[in-house]
């Protein structure tokens, strides 16, 4: 199952739909509710603020407007071996940091 079918499966009891339209006219509707459920799924690490969507004319729309969040943390925070760091000098010599090794260098 793809990660949309999975979000869009997750957010049916908010929006009672089961098409793409559905949860795309969820999405433009209600974007508080889609917003604040969009980052409690998501697991963002941060202070999210009292209010998702501060309603303004597009595009200067503001999206939690009141957050803070650590990108760095958020960036951290998840257990996998994917490649965060990569740095090469003009030689094409460098090298490569995981997730892990980042964490255990910042640590040092």
């Amino acid at each position: 199952m793809s990660f949309i079918h999975e979000f869009q499966s997750a957010a049916q009891s908010f929006f009672k739909g089961i098409s793409p339209q559905d949860l795309h006219k969820w999405s433009v509707e209600r974007m508080e509710e889609f917003w604040g459920f969009t980052w409690d799924y998501l697991g963002i690490i941060g202070d999210k603020g009292t209010n998702s969507y501060q309603e303004t004319v597009l595009p200067d729309s503001c999206f939690f407007p009141e957050a803070k969040v650590s990108y760095v943390e958020n960036l951290l925070s998840h257990q996998n071996s994917i490649h965060l760091v990569q740095e090469s000098d003009s030689t094409n010599n460098g090298m490569r940091l995981t997730r892990d090794e980042l964490v255990l260098e910042i640590s040092k």
